[in-house]
């Protein structure tokens, strides 16, 4: 194994070429690892991992969606693998072609189709998770020929992967019915983005709107959640650059911090911190990433308990941002209004004036936060 260190980002950020001798492929492969900032830092931490097939060109596509969306909140730091596919092998055809044989009459995969889909399983995967630290959430995309590759994971009764991100398949119309029964009796969380364009390979486009229409549309598990795109304009090769950030922010959902939508959603069940705390125990189930509550989910959350007027739930969400946040003043304030909405105005007042004293010098609107103790102390007067 030789090991390269090719790239060094600013935030300690690196990608690195890496080679791996498989004993089933009886050959030496090539892949591309892109560590987040934290990995070296952090030794203990595991990491969600996104396997991007045709690694020489959908390898930096992902790093570069990923790195957007993980400084915006919206996705984890994650690990990035590459492998490359797109070079002519020992028998003289690209690699892709080999990797991802399948038999046109079955829809199965046949010779060296087989033996990559045992290289992924059971040489790559536990190759990562030793040497790079790589967790239970695993991703795997793929374009054209290997986005149909990867859809044979999903035929394993035990999923390697839980999210997978298809743009523009071909899937052989022989491999339907199996793929519709594998899903509908799925027990593990899957999510599944497939996509096309107006502008597609005629062939690729007509056979994905079939799958969508009677196979995964039809799919009748909770465990299974899918998105599917067909844009505009795009064509077979632009589909890359505007599916990916769409599928990877949708893959991560649940993960992300709420979002308006997702506050409409908590107003209307009117349980923001039972909803909460099944987000974050999703959270830990799907990704394994143990989170402590975000200061912006508790905020959100309290605004919702503020608006539905429940007290005793915007009371107990206080006491956790105060608890996790000790240095922000919202869950003084959110407190502090309990006690007043209970007319208890000098527990309120010694809140306020708590949550006021966290407020720093480059505060613009502090006087907006003083009009609370300025009301308080109006009603302490009164009496």
């Amino acid at each position: 194994m030789h090991l390269i260190a090719f790239c060094l980002l600013l935030n300690a950020q690196t990608t690195l070429s890496d080679s791996l001798p498989s004993n089933i492929l009886k050959e030496t492969r090539h892949i591309r690892v892109h560590l987040p900032k934290t990995f070296a830092t952090n030794e203990g931490k595991t990491y969600p991992l996104i396997l991007a097939l045709d690694g020489e060109y959908m390898f930096y596509s992902v790093v570069g969606n990923t790195e957007l969306l993980t400084t915006n909140g919206k996705i984890p730091e994650v690990i990035v693998v590459g492998i490359d596919q797109n070079y002519v092998d020992a028998t003289g055809n690209y690699a892709r072609w080999n990797d991802c044989s399948y038999n046109s009459g079955t829809g199965f995969v046949q010779n060296k189709g087989k033996d990559f889909k045992k290289f992924i399983e059971l040489e790559l995967l536990p190759f990562l998770e030793h040497e790079y630290r790589v967790g239970q959430s695993k991703t795997i995309c793929g374009h054209s020929l290997t986005a149909n590759y990867i859809n044979y994971f999903l035929l394993d009764k035990t999923h390697q992967f839980n999210a997978y991100i298809s743009i523009s398949p071909y899937v052989p119309e022989a491999l339907f019915d199996s793929l519709y029964h594998s899903l509908n009796n799925c027990q593990e969380n899957i999510f599944y983005y497939l996509s096309t364009g107006e502008n597609d390979l005629s062939g690729h486009k007509k056979n994905i709107q079939s799958i969508h229409t009677t196979v995964f549309s039809r799919i009748d598990n909770g465990n299974f959640r899918l998105m599917y795109d067909e844009f505009k304009n795009e064509t077979h090769y632009s589909l890359v650059s505007r599916s990916l950030p769409i599928a990877l922010k949708a893959a991560f959902r649940i993960y992300a911090p709420i979002d308006d939508a997702e506050y409409e959603q908590i107003l209307n069940e009117q349980h923001p911190l039972d909803y909460l705390q099944k987000k974050y125990q999703s959270i830990k189930e799907i990704y394994g990433i143990d989170l402590k509550f975000r200061e912006d989910d508790l905020n959100n959350i309290a605004w919702i308990a503020i608006e539905i007027e429940d007290w005793k739930a915007l009371k107990n969400i206080s006491d956790s941002t105060i608890h996790l946040y000790p240095e922000s003043v919202y869950g003084y304030y959110n407190l502090a209004l309990v006690y007043e909405k209970e007319s208890n105005y000098e527990k309120a007042l010694e809140l306020y004036e708590q949550g006021y004293s966290k407020l720093g010098e480059d505060v613009l609107n502090k006087d907006d936060f003083y009009k609370d103790i300025r009301r308080m102390k109006i009603q302490l007067n009164k009496k």
